[in-house]
């Protein structure tokens, strides 16, 4: 008895950053449709924002929008079901939400969406799902009727708080789910996707056995655990994967299309589509659907792992693997460096600046380079790896992200690759030191230099060079990206997932920015080639010095070729290999680690505190203190200690 019904969640399952449905999955959607099975979405979007899916793909009636809160029949243009939020509970709310400026609420009501301020949070929340958002100055004067939710928009801290204070209020207990890592919804009582599946079944008339529903994030968990086959997309939360029956690949990927053509599209047709045929047999709680065999034991695991990683689908990861993604989305979803998501300095207001830096004044300063990465691969990668990596810690612990430097030192052996822009080291060093120099006097005391490029050996210079120069009390850090997961970029031989060396553009970057921007990237034009080195292979080390070699790979000249008589390709070593589930093991651990450096500094200097000025410097206090004041408070600037820096 094959499965009937195909359920998908839009943003991040259907759909990735940039909203738009795939051509491949079309394809396939219909191909499903052909072979008789019924497609439907079910998202948190509104009716109005959900119309332009269902048209794109086809998608079958009916649909659920808001988080199941209404069941919508867009061909017919009526509601089949629908549970709005009681007056009681949204008045209720209302006090919890104004203690929580820092955040951005948002109400849905009389299909239109209301905000009472105009915040970077609504702009990235409107920009996002392309939609426009009215202005109401009062909430409480709005609400006359029962809205459908509340979507409140803001950093995962901050909306964390926000939802322990919602879970702290008397009477009947709020239902909230968080709908994506910086959005918190507020939702009627009993309502969720789950519960409106089983209404979806009963209307059309499939039993939820026979159902098979995918998703990405937390509010997809009852809709996962209702269906016959819950599908979780590969690096959704902890949760939602120890939920799923398997995986499929992200959205960037074609995920959908990758299940529908394992699910519904084998090439014998007799029995496509049913548990015993693809080898799902069982069900998550491990008791087989009616009508499936069961293939308990371990030679059914077996065949089961075998049909789903042929065709692209995963095996849900067991809990001690999932527990690693921390909750990180991945790929994550970008879009910050021209918006005002609340996340990069020079897309801040004078005011937002001043705001931000009172709850939280540390700057991650991105440093990377424009250089060849063979023909995959952006001329910029190094930079997106760090930006990447970045706009995620900042989202989540509310410090601020510098606009990256593009332009970096080069070691001699990278001299003449077409493609790479070499800055003399006296030039990038003068240049790092005038901005270490200018962030301190915006009052950025606190600073995170995040490498991607190998130029390690030249960074530290710089910021002894200011320390030097100005002698003030300052917090300055270097993290070169790969070094805080050494044992990540371990070999196949040595229990890892890489069969070859962390060198330049090869299978180990390459598969992380397949992780974490493979919109960048267009693997067809994978180059291969031999690494070439003059001794023999103990002495020197490769990238970030991963291997433990006696000579770092900066310090030497002549033990290997330049990059242009043997790497023209501007890829060293095996891109092709590159995957990114490579990768995904690897990105939440140095994620993890840059918040955990973040909030441990925060805590040890809270802001506008320093390292002891006794401690740090032999400068006069008196001199110290008027630039410390700063000259926006009555002092004077760092600039009044010496220039240029």
């Amino acid at each position: 008895m094959p499965y009937r019904l195909l359920v998908l969640d839009i943003d991040g399952t259907l759909v990735a950053g940039d909203k738009v449905v795939p051509p491949g999955v079309v394809r396939a959607i219909k191909a499903a449709q052909a072979r008789g099975v019924r497609v439907c979405l079910a998202t948190g979007r509104r009716p109005e924002s959900t119309r332009r899916f269902v048209d794109t793909i086809g998608a079958d009636p009916p649909t659920v929008v808001y988080n199941g809160g209404l069941i919508y029949d867009f061909a017919a243009g009526r509601a089949l079901w629908s549970r709005p939020l009681p007056l009681e509970t949204a008045r209720r709310v209302l006090p919890v939400l104004r203690r929580f400026p820092e955040t951005s609420p948002l109400v849905y009501i009389f299909n239109k969406v209301f905000a009472e301020r105009r915040t970077p949070f609504v702009e990235l929340y409107a920009s996002r799902d392309r939609l426009a958002v009215d202005r109401a100055p009062d909430f409480a004067r709005l609400l006359t009727e029962p809205p459908m939710k509340f979507l409140i928009v803001g950093h995962r801290p901050d909306l964390e708080r926000l939802s322990r204070a919602l879970a702290d209020l008397p009477g009947p207990p709020i239902n909230q789910v968080f709908s994506q890592q910086d959005y918190l919804e507020i939702l009627p009582p009993g309502v969720s996707k789950g519960v409106a599946l089983r209404e979806m079944c009963r209307i059309v008339r499939i039993p939820p056995a026979r159902v098979v529903a995918v998703g990405d994030a937390m509010n997809d968990l009852t809709m996962l655990q209702t269906a016959g086959l819950g599908v979780a997309v590969e690096g959704s939360p902890p949760e939602l994967l120890e939920a799923a029956g398997t995986t499929c690949p992200p959205p960037e990927q074609e995920g959908v299309r990758v299940l529908i053509e394992r699910l519904f599209l084998t090439r014998d047709r007799a029995g496509a589509g049913s548990p015993a045929r693809i080898g799902l047999g069982r069900s998550k709680r491990g008791v087989p659907p009616a009508g499936a065999p069961n293939r308990s034991g371990a030679n059914g695991k077996q065949r089961l792992e075998q049909r789903l990683r042929k065709g692209g689908v995963g095996v849900a990861r067991p809990k001690a693997a999932a527990a690693r993604t921390g909750g990180w989305t991945i790929p994550p979803r970008g879009g910050h460096m021209d918006k005002r998501t609340g996340v990069y300095l020079q897309n801040m207001t004078g005011h937002e600046v001043d705001e931000r830096m009172k709850k939280n004044d540390i700057l991650l300063v991105p440093l990377g380079a424009t250089e060849a990465h063979g023909a995959h691969a952006p001329l910029g990668e190094d930079v997106f790896l760090v930006c990447r990596m970045a706009e995620e810690v900042a989202a989540r612990t509310g410090c601020t992200v510098a606009q990256p430097v593009w332009y970096g030192s080069h070691p001699y052996h990278h001299l003449g690759m077409p493609g790479t822009v070499v800055i003399p080291e006296e030039i990038f060093t003068g240049y790092v030191r005038a901005m270490i120099a200018g962030f301190w006097n915006m009052g950025f005391r606190k600073q995170i230099l995040l490498n991607g490029h190998g130029q390690e050996y030249v960074i530290p210079t710089a910021m002894h060079q200011f320390a030097k120069r100005y002698r003030v009390p300052s917090l300055l850090l270097l993290v070169n990206w790969y070094h805080p997961i050494r044992d990540h970029f371990k070999l196949t031989s040595e229990g890892g997932t890489y069969e070859t060396p962390f060198i330049h553009a090869d299978e180990v970057e390459t598969s992380w920015s397949l992780a974490l921007f493979p919109e960048l990237l267009d693997m067809k034009y994978a180059p291969d080639n031999k690494v070439v080195g003059f001794l023999p292979g103990d002495h020197v080390d490769k990238a970030g010095n991963l291997l433990n070699r006696p000579i770092n790979w900066y310090s030497q000249v002549g033990a290997g070729p330049i990059e242009v008589k043997a790497y023209i390709e501007g890829v060293v070593g095996r891109s092709s290999i590159a995957r990114a589930e490579k990768a995904v093991g690897g990105v939440p651990q140095l994620l993890d680690y840059l918040e955990r450096l973040v909030t441990d500094v925060h805590k040890a200097f809270p802001p506008g505190k320093l390292p002891p000025v006794e401690m740090v410097t032999e400068r006069d206090p008196k001199e110290l203190q008027a630039v410390l004041k700063g000259p926006r408070k009555g002092g004077k600037s760092i600039y009044s200690l010496g220039y240029p820096p």
